[in-house]
């Protein structure tokens, strides 16, 4: 799964043939559905948990890595 820098989201096929949405910003993965097209839906009222964004940031921060 290779990020689109023009979408907040990337789709995951998973094993069952289901797909997953995953957030760019929170890392979360907000939706797992049937087809991909289910998934907009979920995307368009997704909001990013502030404790998660805090999170994910922190853990990708060069800073951690010194």
């Amino acid at each position: 799964m290779v990020p689109n820098p023009e979408r907040r989201f990337s789709h995951r096929e998973n094993g069952d043939g289901t797909f997953d949405s995953i957030c760019h910003q929170c890392f979360a993965t907000i939706a797992t559905a049937d087809s991909e097209q289910e998934l907009l839906e979920e995307e368009r009222d997704h909001v990013c948990d502030t404790e998660l964004l805090v999170l994910a940031h922190s853990l990708g921060s060069p800073e951690r890595h010194r």
